[in-house]
């Protein structure tokens, strides 16, 4: 879009703007309102010349322009994984061709998008099984699409417990009961940097005749109580934590 203008416009006169294929522009408040869309990118060139009507004496000035056509395109790039995960931070780069980072701006169909600086955005995906992001840029005052990328939305991993690395199932000694301090939790084999916080867990205790003897830790430490449940403990009891 551009519009022509004459320097020195009379308002009692009205211009003629024809550009050189001999359309005549629509003329508004002096000025001839250009407007082209193009289905291909690369250079373009415009001009023609405008006439004016100074009582009686034609007044002709050629004018010529230049300017380039770029398709409209956006990059929405996932700095962690390939999808976006529901709980957790999902940090985003963006960017658009010949649109500065200041420019540019998101929007998420599902969730939420949080700018940060120099292109990166933080998503947090809201229901559903897709959340698609759009990009916008700031040309003029107002908000021009870019383009958009859909990402799969998914839950985290369930995570897994462990106690000094020890494996799932198998026999410990006493003196590795004594060490333990703390249960930790998280995701196995999965890249993406989560911190699970243990809330509470049980430590129960199979005795004589498969009586059970249970003691809840409100918090990922044990307790002085289950730490004392396993000074008591006799070869060849099972223990579940």
């Amino acid at each position: 879009n551009a519009k022509v203008i004459l320097a020195g416009y009379d308002s009692t006169k009205i211009p003629q703007v024809i550009l050189n294929s001999g359309q005549e522009l629509d003329v508004e408040n002096g000025m001839g309102i250009f407007s082209r869309a193009h289905t291909s990118s690369g250079p373009q060139s415009w001009g023609g010349t405008l006439r004016l009507d100074n009582d009686g004496q034609i007044i002709e000035r050629k004018f010529e322009a230049k300017y380039r056509v770029q398709e409209s395109s956006a990059t929405v790039s996932p700095t962690k994984m390939l999808v976006f995960y529901r709980g957790v931070d999902n940090p985003v780069s963006i960017s658009a061709t010949g649109v500065s980072l200041s420019d540019i701006s998101a929007r998420v169909s599902s969730g939420e998008i949080i700018p940060r600086y120099g292109g990166d955005f933080i998503v947090r995906p809201g229901p559903g099984t897709k959340a698609t992001v759009s990009v916008f840029a700031n040309v003029n005052g107002e908000l021009s699409p870019m383009g958009s990328s859909d990402f799969r939305v998914e839950d985290l991993p369930d995570p897994v417990a462990t106690v000094d690395g020890l494996p799932k199932n198998g026999k410990v000694t006493k003196s590795q009961l004594s060490r333990f301090n703390e249960v930790v939790a998280f995701a196995e084999d999965f890249l993406f940097e989560v911190q699970f916080e243990v809330k509470s867990f049980n430590v129960n205790v199979i005795g004589a005749g498969n009586v059970n003897r249970i003691i809840k830790s409100e918090n990922s430490k044990f307790t002085l109580e289950q730490k004392e449940l396993f000074r008591n403990m006799r070869p060849g009891q099972r223990v579940f934590i």
